[in-house]
């Protein structure tokens, strides 16, 4: 940008900057994104110097924070952005080669759409499944992705599904809750 220019403060609503910084908020709770901060802190100069609530934060690391899921994305983010290829042992203990694409997350979980370079096809890898990875100096051509062909955007399954009820003693009920929602829970007492 030319030094001193200012995007005018009607180029965006108040709710649009509030919508924005937001994002920016929750994508920097799953990874280290020095951009993201930059951008975040320029937007809290172009909105009003008085800041509104919060309404909305979106943190998707567990309570005690999983450190290692978070570093596994920052590495990954950074492997995507300079096309390095990436080394992973995968917890069933084999090792693969990648060229990773896209971070997605799809429910609570975290993968790296990579291209295998042992299976010679993309594949979806689940970052808590990786133990260990290693960024290359290795660089790679990005591959044309088929938006029409994303795995995550399809049924993981084609099986039928069943329904199942479970007993739970009562001192659980709690954690029940929380895995699967209060109004699956049956209420009455056996």
């Amino acid at each position: 940008m030319i030094e001193g220019y200012r995007i005018d403060k009607h180029f965006l609503k108040e709710e649009e900057l509030s919508s924005l910084s937001t994002a920016l908020k929750s994508l920097l709770t799953a990874y280290e994104d020095p951009n993201a901060k930059t951008v975040l802190e320029k937007i809290s100069h172009i909105a009003d110097s008085e800041p509104k609530v919060d309404y909305l934060f979106i943190d998707d690391s567990p309570w005690g924070q999983n450190v290692h899921i978070k570093q596994k994305r920052t590495i990954l983010k950074q492997a995507i952005e300079t096309s390095r290829r990436v080394t992973i042992e995968y917890a069933n203990g084999t090792s693969r080669v990648i060229e990773p694409h896209t971070l997605v997350q799809k429910g609570r979980s975290w993968y790296v759409y990579s291209y295998c370079l042992q299976r010679q096809a993309f594949r979806l890898f689940k970052l808590a499944r990786i133990k260990e990875l290693q960024l290359s100096e290795e660089t790679f051509q990005r591959k044309e992705v088929d938006v029409s062909d994303l795995p995550w955007d399809k049924a993981w399954y084609d099986h039928q599904v069943i329904t199942l009820k479970l007993a739970y003693q009562q001192e659980i009920r709690e954690k029940m809750e929380e895995m699967f929602g209060v109004e699956a829970l049956d209420t009455e007492k056996k």
